[in-house]
């Protein structure tokens, strides 16, 4: 049960951290989110993540993320750790969409109160599509596999940023597996 609480919460959290080819490439995010896990009603963890990602010639990016996640049941700490480093290609398919692909490591630490703490790793996949519908909006779709501990799971996310000037916008993101989803705010800040 904990492996694949490790896994899913990994696989949820893992971030599509692209940019369509305007207005940048390269940005850092920081963000809030909360997790709903399915079957279990007493639990829902929330924390901050950060991330960003790095453009690296014309079409190869680096990117990388870390999240915090934790709650309270019944007296109990739960915490969950999750960080990410991984290498991606970008296409550009028209002036305002690209299509992306990214493959990296993946790091999951959870932590309960009284049973102690437990870790892995593993590999993470992504392929997605991410495009500027207006000069202010950018929307990102994706598909991603984690394998963890010999156990995979497959996320689908939508995420939606507006940009308030050419280098910083806000963002909504929803990301789901079988057994958990998470809804987040961010800020970016595109350079």
């Amino acid at each position: 049960m904990k492996r694949k609480f490790l896994l899913l919460a990994a696989l949820a959290m893992t971030s599509s951290a692209t940019l369509a080819g305007t207005p940048a490439f390269n940005f850092i995010e920081a963000g809030y989110g909360t997790a709903d896990i399915d079957d279990v009603d007493e639990v829902s963890p929330s924390g901050f993540a950060i991330g960003g990602s790095f453009l690296v010639g014309e079409s190869v990016f680096v990117t990388a993320s870390y999240a915090s996640l934790g709650d309270d049941v019944f007296g109990t700490d739960i915490d969950l750790v999750t960080s990410s480093i991984g290498l991606g290609y970008r296409l550009s398919l028209t002036d305002s969409t690209d299509a992306y692909a990214s493959v990296s490591y993946e790091y999951v630490e959870a932590d309960i109160e009284g049973f102690g703490s437990e870790d892995d790793n593993g590999y993470g996949l992504t392929v997605g599509f991410r495009s500027r519908l207006t000069e202010q909006f950018e929307l990102d779709g994706s598909i991603g596999y984690v394998d963890i501990a010999d156990e995979s799971e497959t996320a689908v996310g939508i995420s939606g940023h507006y940009y308030f000037t050419p280098n910083f916008a806000v963002g909504l993101s929803y990301s789901t597996t079988a057994d958990i989803s998470i809804t987040g705010v961010s800020a970016r800040y595109a350079f």
